[in-house]
């Protein structure tokens, strides 16, 4: 959150901050429905007491609605050979009260096992109006790669349906990275989060890191080979 002296007071909407690990757009309206169907009306509060018991990072969460579930892993190749849109809904209904992730993209949590390990993956896909969304999302990042870019570790699946994103905040010995999102820090919600600039993203990465130089070369580095496949893909 911000860094200030002030009371955070909400009157009229949701913490940014909090409201960085709920669903946006298609998997909102998805989770909402399925939760109205048990609880009626269904607003953000409702939503976040449900999903953050099972938010894992070095913030945790406790709450009245708190439900003891297991999660089943799925074969990552079952995933990857059969990348449709009834396994994607599947997806999501199974893991309905792990998808504390924001974004509007179509995207869900899984459980995926790999041989002898279980890992945490967001999957995420696209509908008929972004065609090959997450198809450019991977091109995006094989060209942050290529500039040096630290990445997510990532698979596309066989008919490029999904792009499978091995989550990157647990560390190799069960802790986890500080992680924040750079629109709580600003203080904007999903009303304005595209409002802005890079400037701003910039100052606020300045502002908040420690090792300075390093941030900003690592965000130059991002912010040009995206730049740079954006425009050409247009």
């Amino acid at each position: 959150m911000p860094n200030t002296q002030k009371i955070y007071l909400y009157d009229y909407r949701f913490p940014p901050f909090l409201e960085s690990f709920l669903p946006e757009g298609y998997l909102y309206e998805i989770v909402k429905n399925i939760l109205s169907k048990e609880y009626g009306k269904v607003d953000d509060y409702l939503m976040f007491s449900l999903l953050c018991p099972n938010i894992q990072s070095r913030v945790e969460f406790k709450s009245d609605l708190q439900k003891d579930l297991e999660f089943p892993a799925i074969n990552i190749e079952e995933i990857l050979e059969n990348d449709t849109n009834d396994t994607f809904t599947k997806l999501v209904k199974t893991f309905l009260h792990k998808n504390a992730v924001s974004g509007v993209q179509p995207k869900t949590i899984a459980l995926l096992k790999e041989k002898f390990d279980t890992k945490e993956y967001i999957i995420k896909t696209w509908g008929e109006e972004y065609q090959d969304l997450a198809l450019n999302e991977y091109f995006c990042l094989r060209a942050g790669q290529k500039a040096g870019v630290k990445t997510a570790n990532v698979k596309l699946s066989k008919n490029k349906k999904f792009l499978l994103v091995e989550k990157f905040t647990l560390k190799k010995d069960g802790t986890f990275y500080g992680f924040e999102e750079v629109l709580s820090l600003m203080d904007k919600n999903r009303d304005n989060k595209y409002s802005g600039s890079y400037e701003q993203v910039a100052k606020i990465i300045y502002a908040y890191t420690t090792k300075k130089k390093e941030s900003m070369i690592a965000f130059y580095r991002k912010r040009i080979s995206f730049l740079f496949l954006k425009f050409n893909n247009k």
